[in-house]
């Protein structure tokens, strides 16, 4: 069972002790952020171009790009991380570094949310086991490390986590929340629907506070109806997200999930470089065939909208390949299914990394990211079965914030980077799930 309030301060630790021994993993934390940031120098990835253009593109009054055909108004990305990118920049003289010391902080806070959250909701032996747990997993971390806009997305989520689980449930909470959850979506407009299905499970928890609850769907439909608003007046279409998704390449990409290796999509959608499996396939044949239909290079990848010279060519990509995916699914629908259904836990920890990093440390990321999933899921579990209310309303958002997660991505991405906006809530769940086993095992021992 679970431990209560009461004995969450009788934790066996006195005040002094536990203080130090916090303190010290928080120290732990900072150390491993400076290693990850000296290692990860430049801190770009393949799309941090685009969105430092976006930020100059601001600086300058527009937010829109240079094509072949001339300036564009942008259409795949939000303003979001362009503006939290300008914003830094402003703040340390115009150097990208910037943006990766603010985003360092931006996990420290972050961390000591979910360490809140945990210690609060749990028990002082599951604070420290979370922040043990992230002195060994360092991917939330890293993504801090990068000029990506996974930093920010963990802080705004978990912040609008910290907000309705740390505090009692009043109408001012949902609304911080929902404006949390808007500002997530203005950065990654995949996050926008979160807020409906977050909605959706306190409505569930607290049917008295339904109309309260609302406001977390309200408040951030009427963030982005502005944005809804930009792209009907510049683009004649009326959507609060993006208007170049890139929805089609994705699903596309997905459609040959089940036939071709995820290393080699990956080598594929991150350097351009096909290996003898995918030239084997019959996949670049479908790459020649749209791209020459659309009028770009026929070797132009199908992994970035970015890549493609203008709007209408953006456009015109993502239908074909959208058709093209549709078909490829069709004639092989069991295997995409099943690929989709292995993505759901594929997603939450990265089964590929670079080969620069020695096999045995590969090997241990991987475990240690597939035994940190397990765990969060029976926390969830666990958590959904109390009788404590803090701890069913954890629960709560964490099931809802885990599926979300898993069933919006899962039938179209491989890269387990989408997920790092939820992993503290995750690894929250973990640590619960752990300090709750070994106490277990403590009390089964002692009683012998």
């Amino acid at each position: 069972m679970y431990l209560s309030s009461n004995e969450t301060k009788a934790s066996g630790l006195s005040r002094k002790t536990y203080l130090g021994i916090v303190i010290s993993l928080f120290i732990v934390q900072l150390l491993v952020l400076i290693v990850l940031g000296y290692k990860a120098r430049p801190w770009l990835t393949g799309d941090s171009a685009r969105y430092l253009a976006l930020a100059e593109s601001l600086q300058n009054g527009r937010f829109g790009l240079a094509t072949d055909i001339g300036i564009e108004p942008e259409g795949i990305r939000l303003p979001g991380y362009p503006l939290f990118i300008l914003i830094c920049q402003k703040l340390f003289n115009g150097r990208t570094a910037g943006v990766v010391v603010t985003q360092g902080a931006l996990y420290l806070i972050s961390v000591w949310m979910a360490w809140q959250v945990t210690t609060t909701v749990f028990s002082r032996r599951a604070g420290i086991v979370l922040l043990v747990i992230l002195a060994f997993y360092p991917s939330i971390a890293y993504s801090s490390c990068q000029v990506s806009p996974e930093m920010p997305c963990v802080f705004l989520i978990t912040f609008s986590a910290f907000i309705l689980i740390r505090f009692r449930l009043k109408l001012v909470n949902f609304i911080v929340a929902g404006v949390l959850l808007g500002l997530s979506a203005y950065v990654r407009p995949n996050l926008f629907p979160l807020s409906i299905i977050l909605t959706a499970v306190l409505i569930f928890y607290h049917r008295r506070m339904w109309r309260a609850a609302v406001a977390l769907t309200i408040v951030p439909s009427l963030m982005l109806s502005f944005w809804a608003i930009r792209n009907y007046r510049t683009f004649g279409l009326l959507t609060p997200t993006t208007v170049h998704s890139g929805l089609g390449l994705s699903l596309f990409l997905a459609s040959w999930r089940a036939n071709v290796s995820t290393a080699s999509l990956v080598q594929y959608g991150m350097y351009g470089k096909a290996d003898p499996e995918l030239e084997g396939s019959g996949m670049l044949e479908q790459v020649h065939g749209v791209n020459l239909r659309i009028g770009v290079d026929r070797d132009l990848p199908p992994t970035n909208m970015g890549a493609y010279p203008n709007n209408e060519k953006r456009a015109l990509a993502d239908k074909a390949f959208k058709e093209v995916a549709i078909e490829n699914i069709k004639v092989r629908p069991f295997a995409y299914t099943l690929s989709t259904l292995t993505n759901v836990v594929r997603l939450w920890f990265s089964t590929h990394l670079p080969e620069t990093i020695p096999v045995i440390i590969r090997l241990a990321l991987v475990i240690s990211g597939m035994l940190v999933w397990i765990a969060g899921i029976l926390g969830i579990v666990q958590g959904l079965r109390s009788s404590v209310e803090n701890e069913k309303r954890f629960a709560l958002v964490a099931a809802g914030t885990v599926l979300y997660f898993s069933f919006s991505l899962c039938w179209l991405h491989t890269e387990a980077r989408y997920t790092i906006p939820a992993r503290l809530i995750l690894l929250s769940a973990a640590a619960s799930f752990m300090a709750n086993a070994v106490q277990r095992a403590s009390a089964a021992v002692g009683s012998r």
